[in-house]
């Protein structure tokens, strides 16, 4: 059976530093945006940049299928599992946030600064 959503492995790509799984469908999808976040803010900031951009877009799509799938315990608010989701991303999106911020943080490491 031929089915366009079964999942096939990928090979990993294990090199050092930023070239870590660099074959990975996103790294294509969002080249442009990675590129962009990352001279801005560095590597680490700028893809998790990248990644609060898709929980927002997930949040939103989430949240118009919300209108159209009302509760019918409680009108005006969606199905249950919507709101969970919706839960669930916005813990996603504090994390993420929480951590860049520890990355403003922290001064990066420089090689000068590690050999001395």
């Amino acid at each position: 059976m031929n089915c366009a959503w079964e999942i096939k492995p990928r090979q990993l790509c294990a090199t050092r530093g930023d070239q870590y799984n660099l074959n990975m469908a996103v790294f294509d999808e969002k080249h442009e945006e990675l590129d962009h976040h990352e001279t801005m803010m560095g590597v680490p900031r700028g893809r998790l940049a990248v990644t609060m951009d898709m929980i927002t877009d997930a949040m939103a799509l989430v949240g118009q299928h919300g209108v159209f799938c009302q509760s019918q315990r409680w009108p005006g608010k969606p199905v249950m599992d919507i709101q969970i989701v919706m839960k669930n991303l916005t813990g996603a999106k504090e994390l993420i946030q929480s951590v860049m911020e520890e990355l403003r943080a922290k001064p990066p490491h420089s090689a000068d600064s590690a050999a001395g």
